[in-house]
Parts: structure tokens; C-alpha cells; sequence
């Protein structure tokens, strides 16, 4: 079992964790929280090509317990 979650460095996080059965769940789950985040930054007219930069490592990478920081936030996965 694992849990995925995001929260901005040194704060609880503002939700429960999510459980997933599998890594690539627990993945998929973050790339999704990772996309809306830079969709947020583009309407607010924010630059976002650092964090677009990062999503796209992410998602090359293969589904591992991670912590990856985008933007103001850490989004992680870790056992649960």
C-alpha cells in the first residue's frame, strides 16, 4: 500500500493522503495534482516552464516513492 499527497514544504498537508495499491497508481495520482497545479499558475499568467520542465522528468521517471517539488509544493509518495 502506498500514499500520495502535497503540501508546501515545512506545513501539514491541507488534505488526507491518498491511498493507492500500486506505485503507477500512486504516480498517476501525482501527475494529475502536478497538472492542475501548472494549469492554475497558466491562468493565473504565471511562468510555468520550470515546473512543466520537472512534470515531464516525473513522468519519465519509472513509479518509485519520490518527493518531487513543483513550484511552492511537494508532492510525494511514500509506503503507507
Amino acid at each position: 500500500m502506498y500514499v500520495s499527497g502535497f503540501n508546501i514544504p515545512g506545513f501539514l498537508p491541507d488534505a488526507d493522503p491518498t491511498e493507492h495499491e500500486t506505485l503507477a497508481d500512486a504516480k498517476e495520482s501525482l501527475v494529475w495534482w502536478i497538472e492542475q497545479y501548472i494549469d492554475c499558475m497558466a491562468d493565473c499568467g504565471e511562468s510555468y516552464s520550470t515546473e512543466e520542465s520537472v512534470l515531464e522528468e516525473f513522468k519519465a521517471a519509472p513509479a518509485q516513492l519520490a518527493n518531487v517539488y513543483v513550484g511552492d509544493f511537494v508532492y510525494w509518495i511514500s509506503e503507507a
